[in-house]
C-alpha cells in the first residue's frame, strides 16, 4: 500500500465578524490566509456558521486535497452551549468541503495555544466578544463570554459606549471629531438619520465596527474616545482577573491578548496597566493570529501519528 505524503495543514480562526483560515506547511509556515464572514454559532447559527467555514477552507484548499493532513478550526461559543453538537458540526464541515479530517475546539484553546507553547495560563480575548478562559493543573475556569449582551470590553461594548457618546454632543450641540467621524461613516448629518441608520438592519456588525472609528478618533486626540477605550481595555481585563484569581495563579505564568481590540494603544495601554494590578507576575504575550494555534494543533496531532 503507497504510503500517505502529507505536507499541509489548515488552521482556522472562527469569529463573530470575521473567519480566518490559514494553509501551512508541517513546519507551521504560513503559506495562505482567506478571511471570510462571521462562524458565531449563537449569532448565526449551525448552517450559516458552517457555510461561511466552509467558504473560508476553500479558499485556502490547496490543489490537491490528498495532501492535506488535518484541519484544526477553533469556534466561539463551543465551550459555552454547543458542545454537544460538535461532532455533528465537524460532519457538516467535512461533507462541504469533502474533506474527512476534520477537528472543532473552542477558539479560546486556538487562540491561547497561537501565543504561549505552555499548557497552564490565562487567555484574554477581546474581539466583537469578550472572555477570558484559563488552565492551571488540569483545572479549568472562565469569566464573561456570554454574548453580546454581557460582554464588556469588547468592540460591541465599545461602539455602544461611542452611540451614547455621539448622541449627547448631537443633543447638545458639540459636533467633536468622534461625533463627526461616526456621522461621516454612516454619511448622515443628523441624529435623526444616524438613529435611522444604526437600527435599520445588521445592528451587531454596526455597532462593533465603530471600534474602529473609536481608535481613529483616539489617535487624533478625542478625549470621549480615548476614554472609552481606556475603560473598554479595563472592563475587558477584569475577566482575565477573575480567572486568575479562581485558579490561584500567583507565581509567574503566561497570559495570552488575542482580539482586534488590542489593536489600539489606547485600549491595549489600560489592559496591561489592569493586569500588572492583580498579575504582577504574568508573561504577558500578544497573538496577532490567533489561527496560528489551530496549526499548532493540527501539527502537534500529525507529530504523535508519526
Amino acid at each position: 500500500m503507497e504510503k500517505e505524503i502529507f505536507k499541509y495543514v489548515i488552521g482556522v480562526d472562527g469569529g463573530a465578524t470575521k473567519t480566518r483560515a490559514v494553509l501551512a506547511d508541517l513546519n507551521g509556515k504560513i503559506l495562505k490566509f482567506f478571511d471570510g464572514d462571521s462562524a458565531s454559532l449563537r449569532n448565526n447559527g449551525i448552517d450559516e456558521s458552517v457555510k461561511n467555514i466552509a467558504r473560508a477552507i476553500k479558499g485556502v484548499l490547496p490543489g490537491n486535497k490528498k495532501e492535506i493532513f488535518s484541519i484544526c478550526i477553533g469556534l466561539p461559543d463551543v465551550a459555552e452551549e454547543f458542545g454537544r453538537k460538535i461532532k455533528d458540526i465537524e460532519k457538516s464541515i467535512s461533507r462541504k468541503i469533502n474533506f474527512k479530517n476534520v477537528k472543532v475546539i473552542s477558539d479560546q484553546i486556538v487562540a491561547f495555544k497561537s501565543g504561549t507553547n505552555e499548557r497552564n495560563g490565562v487567555v484574554l480575548i477581546a474581539g466583537t466578544g469578550s472572555i477570558a478562559r484559563g488552565w492551571n493543573k488540569g483545572k479549568e475556569e472562565k469569566a464573561s463570554g456570554w454574548g453580546w449582551l454581557a460582554e464588556e470590553g469588547c468592540s460591541f461594548w465599545a461602539g455602544r459606549e461611542a452611540l451614547q457618546a455621539v448622541f449627547r454632543n448631537l443633543d447638545d450641540g458639540n459636533e467633536n471629531i468622534l461625533t463627526k467621524k461616526i456621522l461621516e461613516k454612516f454619511g448622515v448629518k443628523s441624529a435623526n438619520n444616524l438613529a435611522a441608520k444604526i437600527y435599520s438592519e445588521n445592528v451587531l456588525e454596526k455597532v462593533s465596527s465603530l471600534a474602529q472609528v473609536l481608535d481613529e478618533a483616539a489617535n487624533e486626540g478625542d478625549l470621549d474616545a480615548k476614554s472609552i477605550l481606556s475603560l473598554a481595555g479595563r472592563r475587558a481585563s477584569l475577566a482575565a482577573g477573575i480567572v486568575v484569581r479562581k485558579l490561584d495563579f500567583y507565581n509567574s505564568f503566561t497570559l495570552v491578548l488575542a482580539g482586534s481590540m488590542f489593536i489600539s494603544k489606547d485600549f491595549k495601554n489600560s489592559a496591561e496597566e489592569c493586569i500588572k494590578e492583580f498579575a504582577p507576575n504574568a508573561k504577558v504575550v500578544f497573538s496577532e493570529n490567533p489561527a496560528l494555534g489551530a496549526v499548532k494543533i493540527a501539527i502537534e496531532n500529525y507529530e504523535q501519528r508519526q
